[in-house]
């Protein structure tokens, strides 16, 4: 029998369009008919007409994907003092930033960046993290996997990140970058061919941690990817931008959680300042 995938959300389509189940104005859009499972060579099965209609949007022009959209707000959490914004980049991918606040030191925040094997514990559907080279304090070169729902595979990348503090405003920002692959075949290309995970062709990632003053920390999460895969296809594309807001979101709630620990938050780097008064250098 095969894993359904159903999410809900609104389609920019009028009223007569044939839709799996109506709630409140929007639709549950079933995927199987669409996906069979990735690694056992299986391709797009023939359509029946019932899903015609949405067979036939894989070859729609789509016009957001020739020009960047502005940030539009997605999901507001006040609760957890977390906002979301998405925008449609010209390649068709969905790009997100995440903004919160937490109470904690910059060296706490980069403490918890700088573990990366504990990412598994708050990185959204992170199932496994792993250091394959720390080239100095403020450069790594690491490995990740990513759980995905079936009847897709799970994703990995590698991901060359570089930490900067900006000697004037203090900020730190963490970039990423992913690679295809990393000093040839390694441990990761077995682990991957093993579990028959896909290798995401597109991965970008910023992470900047701006003190606020009292303690204050603004962190913002932003970045972007291409999970590669049958998922590449420009209306799977289209489909997962509806439910990109998910992976920030739930990544800085997890997040505010963790950066508590007495282990962060006692870290100390030699190559981080701090605000004056917020209970660390201010040299």
């Amino acid at each position: 029998m095969e894993a359904l995938i159903n999410y809900t959300f609104p389609l920019p389509f009028r009223e007569g369009v044939r839709g799996r189940v109506k709630v409140s104005g929007a639709y549950t859009l079933t995927l199987a008919p669409f996906l069979k499972a990735e690694g056992n060579n299986h391709r797009f099965p023939i359509i029946k007409t019932r899903y015609f209609w949405l067979a036939a949007m894989l070859f729609l022009p789509m016009s957001f994907c020739h020009a960047v959209d502005e940030w539009k707000e997605t999901k507001r959490d006040t609760a957890n003092d977390i906002v979301v914004y998405t925008r449609k980049l010209d390649s068709g991918d969905t790009e997100f930033k995440a903004i919160t606040h937490v109470k904690s030191r910059l060296s706490g925040c980069v403490a918890l960046m700088r573990d990366v094997d504990a990412m598994p514990q708050w990185v959204h559907r992170t199932i496994m993290a792993k250091v394959l080279y720390r080239v100095s304090d403020t450069e790594v070169y690491a490995y990740n996997v990513s759980r995905t729902e079936r009847p897709l595979n799970d994703r990995d990348a590698i991901v060359h990140t570089v930490l900067h503090q900006d000697p004037d405003t203090l900020t730190v920002t963490i970039r990423g970058k992913g690679l295809k692959q990393y000093d040839g075949e390694s441990w990761y290309d077995f682990k991957a061919n093993e579990h028959q995970y896909i290798r995401m062709p597109k991965v970008e990632s910023f992470w900047r941690f701006e003190p606020q003053g009292e303690g204050m920390v603004e962190v913002t999460f932003q970045g972007y990817g291409d999970p590669g895969g049958n998922v590449s296809n420009p209306f799977f594309k289209w489909f997962l931008g509806f439910v990109v807001w998910e992976s920030p979101y739930e990544t800085l709630k997890n997040m505010r959680g963790i950066i508590e620990r007495t282990e962060y938050q006692n870290a100390r780097f030699h190559f981080i300042r701090e605000l004056a008064g917020d209970n660390g250098r201010d040299d």
